[in-house]
This record gives structure tokens, sequence and C-alpha cells, in this order.
């Protein structure tokens, strides 16, 4: 797809990584290495998602133009969830794939596995949507002021990065087994809303408290 172009010769991508890279993790801070560093043992097609020696895709691969602008504007933030989430699903050897659809309202992430497979590393696909979803309670914590926004567009990245890093680690709470009709955050939330709040607080945004 000409992503990114590569030189055989050094070994390196002659565009950097557009995504950015986690403190968490040196090996990124070189944003045109190939496949993670790893030549060895992985390979990289398209310039976008390396893949194992099955050619399975692993780690967070972006799919579409659309989802690379609004991702590279969450890393931007300073919030380095993105590359963690790729570390996770790479040491898990799963994919985290990310597409937009214009035409949905919220962001939604899909499992490929069912619930039989609960509690094994699984691959997901996150889809942005392109217009904001219901209203959710947030909190400006310099004020202790309560009130219902949606969830802006960049802010659904952070949030579908959650549920995938639950499960590329195995983490998915059994779905239908969640009662969403109280104010606390249910263990299917957990992950993605403390991920959601690194972002806003990353950002300078005021903190959701609960998940509906």
């Amino acid at each position: 797809m000409q992503a990114r172009y590569y030189d055989p010769v050094t070994g390196r991508f002659l565009a950097n990584d557009p995504v950015g890279f986690s403190p968490q993790r040196p090996d990124m801070f070189n944003r045109y290495a190939y496949a993670g560093n790893d030549p060895v043992n992985m390979w990289d097609p398209d310039g976008k998602c390396s893949r194992n020696a099955d050619g399975k895709m692993v780690g967070v691969c972006i799919q579409d133009l659309k989802s690379l602008v609004r991702m590279g504007k969450v890393a931007s933030s300073g919030y380095d969830g993105i590359q963690r989430a790729n570390e996770i699903a790479t040491k898990n050897n799963v994919v985290i794939e990310v597409k937009t659809d214009s035409n949905q309202s919220g962001g939604r992430t899909v499992y490929s596995d069912n619930p039989l497979k609960i509690g094994k590393p699984s691959d997901s696909t996150i889809i942005l949507g392109g217009k904001t979803g219901s209203d959710v309670p947030v909190e400006n914590l310099a004020t202790g002021e309560t009130y219902s926004t949606p969830v802006a567009l960049d802010e659904q990245v952070p949030h579908e990065l959650g549920h995938g890093m639950d499960a590329a680690e195995g983490k998915r709470a059994a779905l239908g087994l969640v009662d969403t009709s109280n104010s606390e955050i249910p263990a299917t939330e957990k992950t993605a809303i403390e991920e959601e709040n690194k972002y806003r607080e990353a950002k300078g945004s005021n903190e959701r408290r609960v998940a509906y």
C-alpha cells in the first residue's frame, strides 16, 4: 500500500512512524526501525503492521488515513497508550486493528473470539466513529462540577484502545454479565475509561467519572 518505503541496505524505513513512541520502550525511539527492530523474527510488508513468521499481523495496525490522522493527534498530546497497546499486542502475538466508519456514532470494539475463549489473548478490531456518541457524565476536578457531554472523536481512540488492551491480555469480561443500569464502572469498561481519562488528563480535559 506504499505506506512507508524501506531501504534494505540500511534496514530502515525512509519515513518515520507517524504514530509516535513510548518512553517505556527505548527501542521505539528509533521511528525508522523495521518491524519493531526485530527483523529476524518479524517482517513488515506494508510499512504499517509487523507480522510474525506465520504471516499473522501483530501489534496496533492502522488501516486507513482517517484513523492515522486521529491517532497521530492523540499521540501528540503526550498520551503513550498507543505504543503501550502495541507492546501488549506484540507480546501476546495478537493484532489490534484500527479503522474508521464515518457513518458510525461513537466508537466500538469487535472481538475475534467468543465467550468460550475468555481468558485467552484475542485479536480485536477498533472501529472509530465519524460522529460523536451519546452523552456521558464528566467532572471538572478543579470545581467539582459534573455535567454531561458526548465523547469527542479523539477521545474514542484511548477508550477503544483500552478494550483492545483487555482483549490482548485475555482480561475481557464475559459479555452479558454486566449490569449497565447503575452509575458504577463495570468490569468491561474499567480499562477503557482509565485509558480515556489518561488521555483527557494529558490534553487538559475534564475527567470521565462513570461509564454511562
